[in-house]
Parts: C-alpha cells; sequence; structure tokens
C-alpha cells in the first residue's frame, strides 16, 4: 500500500465527498440516481448504499434502486431509469 497514493484517492472518495460539503452542489439537481446489482461482480451495492446514506444525512434527494443480478446485462433497469431520467430532464 502507497500510503500517498490511497491518500490522493480518499480526497475523491465519492462517499467521503458526499459526506462533506462538495456534495450540496447536488440539491439543484432535477434527479440524483443511484443502482445496483445485488449480486454485482464489484460489490459496488456495498458502497451505493453508503453513498446514499451519506447523501440522505445531508438531506439531499436520492432515488437508489438494487436489483437482482449484476454488474452486465443492466438493460432491464432502463425500464425504471430512462422514464426517470427523461422527466428530470424535461423539468
Amino acid at each position: 500500500l502507497r500510503v500517498d497514493v490511497w491518500d490522493r484517492w480518499l480526497e475523491h472518495d465519492p462517499v467521503r465527498v458526499a459526506a462533506g460539503g462538495q456534495a450540496d452542489a447536488l440539491r439543484g439537481f432535477s434527479l440524483v440516481w443511484i443502482d445496483a446489482g445485488t449480486k454485482d461482480e464489484d460489490q459496488l451495492q456495498y458502497g451505493n448504499r453508503q453513498l446514499v446514506a451519506a447523501l440522505q444525512a445531508r438531506e439531499i434527494a436520492v432515488t437508489h434502486e438494487e436489483v437482482d443480478g449484476g454488474h452486465r446485462g443492466v438493460s432491464d433497469r432502463y425500464d425504471h431509469s430512462l422514464p426517470a431520467i427523461t422527466r428530470a430532464l424535461a423539468v
């Protein structure tokens, strides 16, 4: 482990960023959408849960979905996310 590299990475860690004041910029977004599969091969669902909790702790609205599946073959998620994104863009 190179501590200097790890420290630089942590400066951009989404969970830490969300817990800090930088996440306040998201308040102006029409939609913040975060999703992952419950069987994600990279285990992203766990980081997503932490990210969502950090955003909610700052009272930033976020839509969070976990679907059965992994990191690939996500086209079934589009039935949920694309209509929501389209509505957010139309605002």
